[in-house]
């Protein structure tokens, strides 16, 4: 069974980049994913804060990504250990360990992302600090400063998406990832002692400074955060190349 339908493509800009992208819906779940075409992607930041990747380079092959982090109606359809501290279908689902965040998209048929492809996936090509330019944009997500200090209401800032189609990349909840903390880029296990697994993005907890697309924080992938939630990724395969 094809775990994709196909949906429109649309075209995005933001900061001075636009693309064209492929959409697919994912038949288990009814999540809206977007194709990022694979190829070189610029990553880290010049003014590095500690923890940030290097600038550099590398190599990526397609892959799928959420255009919303994973809601609440999406992940009530399939179960899940989760411990909410908010109630709302639109809401993006926090309160989840990485573990279970794991086990949640592997019972999807989804995963994942690596950091990488998450920050590749957030800047949309951009070079800058945030997805949207040098400086932060209080329109466009939602930190410590201006959440009211509760996730929000994904589809609030659709009409601010970056140049992949992509809505509440920073912000909002932060977004666990496949790496180790003290391992930029690779998917190594988890051990005691380590500072953590990766998380990206800010959140509705964090000040505005974690919204910068390079920023790296880590947590005990063991525990669940109030803040802490997670957005589906997927590889691409034949059948998914073009809608």
């Amino acid at each position: 069974m094809v775990a994709f339908e196909p949906g429109p493509t649309r075209t995005f800009s933001c900061a001075g980049v636009q693309h064209r992208v492929g959409t697919f819906v994912h038949r288990l779940t009814g999540i809206v994913m977007h194709l990022v075409p694979g190829g070189a992607f610029v990553l880290g930041q010049d003014d590095a804060l500690p923890r940030e990747l290097p600038r550099q380079t590398c190599q990526l092959a397609p892959f799928l990504v959420g255009r919303f982090p994973v809601l609440q109606r999406e992940w009530d359809l399939l179960p899940g250990d989760d411990q909410r501290a908010h109630v709302g279908g639109s809401l993006p689902i926090s309160g989840v360990s990485w573990a279970s965040a794991r086990a949640w998209l592997a019972s999807a048929g989804l995963r994942l992302p690596s950091e990488r492809e998450w920050e590749a996936a957030c800047r949309a090509g951009s070079t800058q600090a945030y997805p949207w330019g040098t400086g932060l944009d209080g329109r466009a997500a939602w930190f410590l400063e201006n959440s009211g200090g509760a996730p929000r209401d994904c589809t609030l800032h659709v009409q601010q998406p970056n140049a992949f189609g992509l809505v509440d990349m920073p912000g909002n909840v932060s977004e666990w990832c496949e790496d180790d903390l003290d391992l930029p880029g690779e998917g190594s296990s988890w051990q005691e002692g380590d500072p953590g697994k990766v998380h990206r993005g800010g959140s509705f907890d964090a000040p505005s400074i974690q919204l910068r697309s390079s920023f790296r924080g880590g947590s005990d992938p063991t525990k669940a955060y109030p803040d802490l939630g997670l957005r589906a990724f997927a590889d691409v395969f034949r059948d998914e190349a073009a809608p």
